[in-house]
């Protein structure tokens, strides 16, 4: 799971995320740092492998929620940035130290309005590690 989230970081800091990293102030593992502010990326793990209900012996499977903050009154932004995650992430293979994700997946994506947060779209990928 490290090698996968520092993976996905890695992309997102390489030329590649250029594109994304210009529309946000950063992407963080869980929850950003106290006091940030304007439009940010966060990552989480929001359970174990799906393995453990479907296991498999040629891969693993990971699920990564990536959720897009944004304060603004309207969800413009939210979905802009939410186009350039997923170029920067869709159908992409990833080579980890020790093995390599053959699939990524993006599963679900949802935007939600909070009335004292703004605007979040919560993108989920399932990723095949093997």
């Amino acid at each position: 799971m490290t090698e996968l989230l520092t993976a996905i970081f890695a992309r997102f800091n390489a030329a590649e995320g250029e594109a994304l990293r210009a529309l946000v102030v950063g992407m963080y593992f869980s929850k950003a740092p106290q006091g940030t502010t304007g439009k940010y990326i966060t990552v989480s793990y929001p359970g174990g492998s799906v393995d453990s209900v479907m296991p498999n012996a040629d891969h693993d499977l990971f699920n990564i929620t990536f959720s897009i903050w944004d304060t603004a009154s309207t969800p413009a932004d939210v979905l802009l940035i939410s186009d350039a995650l997923e170029a920067l992430y869709d159908n992409v293979i990833l080579t980890l130290s020790t093995k390599t994700v053959v699939f990524a997946n993006r599963i679900a994506g949802n935007l939600v309005e909070d009335p004292d947060k703004g605007w979040a779209k919560h993108v989920q990928y399932e990723y095949r590690v093997g």
